[in-house]
């Protein structure tokens, strides 16, 4: 019979923010702690928020500012030294910077590296392209969280397809709050259409949202609108907002620890960014059973089928998406139809239980390959 090896993995990503990477990594670590067949070691470069203080797990904060840096060498000796205390003979990395500190490892220690891909390279430039260039060679797999995502990065760094493995995000549904309502829900009684979102990065279009509100109240008076999420736009959305007229129908959450009370409280969930590998806010809105209107880019391809259990339109078409969203409010039979299959999807393809198995799976496969 074939000894099963003891996995004692180091996950290194770049803060415990509440992102939805490190959310990601949180849910699998708790799942991996509480079927006991993976023992857990968290490395964070940069300090970090509640989430990391929530995983009672063996843990190291760097403090990195930045990757070269006369401190650089000294941390990863740092972080050597606490993979052999714990026994790690596993990394697995997420983001850039924590991979050339995996890949440092990797040249000083017997341990396997997992190189994580999560969107379709907004981040990359010369100096990004140059450092993923010089991991990938110590690198024994990779990790992408799905097809569109896989095949980006095969394509563009010529990694070989079948050295990348797709296991995809895990969710759980959550059960309906008692009261039926957050607190402070400014939308009783109306047509709710939300989105949640990084309002940082340009790369997730937020203002189209507010675009999109505006022709959507011309077309249903009854419409209110929910923004969750924070960053450096946030103002000037909120200033659109009343250039638009449109600032008493807009609620901004900022961001949020749960988002589900508000979000299981949307008619239709929206994602309006240019680039998407796999969106985790497309995903929460399923698992509420939210019928979705989205941008018709690659990730979201993989996960919206048009007419099915939600609609595409192209990036920037403010009034196709408003149209679609008009035409979900109007119907709501459509409405409680796609809601049902996305609530399906999530339980089939996309749940908890299956992500936390496949890494399980991938981990022994890594671990045992001489390859």
């Amino acid at each position: 019979m074939t000894m099963l090896p003891e996995i004692r993995i180091l996950y290194i990503t770049e803060r415990m923010a509440a992102g939805g990477t490190e959310k990601q990594l949180a849910a699998l670590i708790r799942g991996l702690e509480a079927s006991r067949k993976v023992k857990t070691h968290l490395c964070a470069l940069r300090p970090s928020e509640s989430l990391w203080s929530s995983l009672s797990i063996p843990k190291i904060e760097l403090g990195n500012k930045r990757l070269l840096s006369p401190r650089a060498a000294a941390q990863a000796r740092r972080l050597a030294r606490f993979c052999r205390e714990h026994r790690i003979n596993l990394v697995q990395t997420f983001f850039q910077d924590p991979s050339v500190f995996g890949a440092a490892l990797k040249a000083m220690l017997p341990v396997k590296l997992i190189v994580s891909f999560r969107d379709l390279g907004f981040w990359r430039n010369r100096a990004e392209n140059l450092k993923m260039r010089l991991v990938y060679p110590w690198a024994d797999g990779f990790i992408a969280n799905s097809l569109s995502v896989k095949t980006h990065f095969a394509a563009v760094d010529k990694i070989r397809p079948d050295r990348i493995e797709v296991l995809r995000n895990g969710f759980e549904r959550r059960p309906a709050l008692p009261d039926g309502l957050p607190p402070a829900w400014p939308g009783k009684g109306r047509s709710v259409v939300g989105i949640v979102g990084n309002c940082n990065r340009a790369v997730k279009r937020m203002g189209d949202f507010i675009e999109v509100a505006a022709r959507v109240k011309q077309l249903r008076k009854d419409a209110a609108f929910i923004v969750i999420g924070d960053g450096s736009q946030k103002q000037r959305l909120q200033q659109r907002s009343e250039e638009l007229g449109i600032a008493g129908d807009v609620h901004f959450t900022g961001r949020l620890e749960d988002p589900f009370p508000y979000i299981r409280q949307f008619a239709v969930g929206l994602s309006t960014s240019a680039s998407e590998g796999f969106s985790n806010a497309v995903i929460e809105y399923m698992a509420c059973g939210l019928p979705v209107v989205v941008t018709d880019v690659d990730g979201n391809r993989e996960m919206v089928a048009e007419g099915v259990n939600g609609f595409r339109v192209p990036v920037g078409d403010h009034g196709a998406m408003a149209q679609r969203v008009a035409a979900l409010l109007d119907n709501p039979e459509l409405m409680r139809r796609m809601g049902a299959e996305n609530i399906k999807t999530v339980d089939e393809r996309y749940s908890m239980q299956r992500m936390i198995c496949a890494h399980e799976d991938y981990y022994v496969k890594v671990l045992t390959c001489n390859g």
